[in-house]
């Protein structure tokens, strides 16, 4: 496994670095010797841990079929995701950079150099 795997891992298992780090804060009265206490933060949404994690989705969808020997007959739900991000916000941005290593990648950077 590689640093990939560590946020996920993290955020799963609860360990205390992610714990500590996204749900703590510490207490600013010094008689309580800086302990912390839970927080509840209201995040915004991180589209990277989205795409990372359904790519880890499909690849073990793909190593599934491989191994069971399953034909798939439907669209993969990555490859819809995907073209999901890429046209996100495509209304309000038309120069938006597209998600690296996908299909239409090369058709999106083809189309702007020819602009």
């Amino acid at each position: 496994m590689g640093y990939f795997y560590t946020p996920f891992s993290a955020s799963v298992h609860s360990t205390w670095h992610h714990i500590s780090r996204l749900n703590l804060q510490v207490c600013e009265n010094p008689l309580h010797r800086y302990h912390k206490t839970p927080i509840d933060p209201d995040l915004p949404p991180e589209p990277d841990y989205l795409y990372r994690a359904a790519k880890y989705v499909q690849k073990t969808f793909t190593l599934f079929d491989a191994t069971f020997s399953v034909q798939v007959a439907v669209p993969s739900a990555f490859d819809q995701l995907v073209e999901t991000l890429n046209n996100f916000g495509e209304d309000s941005k038309d120069n938006a950079a597209p998600i690296p290593d996908t299909p239409d990648s090369t058709k999106s950077s083809a189309s702007a150099n020819a602009s």
